[in-house]
């Protein structure tokens, strides 16, 4: 067996090695091995950052606009817990059966500065 590390089919590039045979079946020059003691250094390994705490969003009090073709009362509520879990307003407003645009304006309303 072959170690790939000293192919001489490797190309080198800067700081990467690769091997551009390597998505053959198997090598023309025989079974090939990587010797991973020989690396100099270690493999990465995938860390996953910690999820930040949950904070739980008060729904803002409801203010009523005049000029509304839409009766947003009765809506309010569950606009505000929807989007506190995190649902899209395009989804929102599929679920009440209103317009996309109409549901993002409404949010944007009670957005903090």
């Amino acid at each position: 067996m072959i170690d790939c590390l000293k192919c001489y089919r490797l190309r080198r590039h800067n700081d990467t090695v690769y091997c551009p045979f390597l998505d053959l079946k198997q090598c023309v020059r025989g079974e090939h091995y990587i010797n991973i003691a020989s690396l100099p250094f270690k493999p990465k390994q995938e860390e996953i950052p910690p999820l930040p705490p949950k904070t739980v969003k008060a729904i803002p009090p409801f203010k009523p606009h005049p000029n509304s073709p839409h009766d947003w009362e009765k809506f309010h509520n569950q606009i505000f817990e929807m989007k506190n879990n995190g649902v899209s307003s395009y989804k929102i407003a599929a679920a009440l059966g209103l317009p996309q645009t109409s549901v993002f304006n409404y949010m944007k309303r009670y957005e903090q500065p």
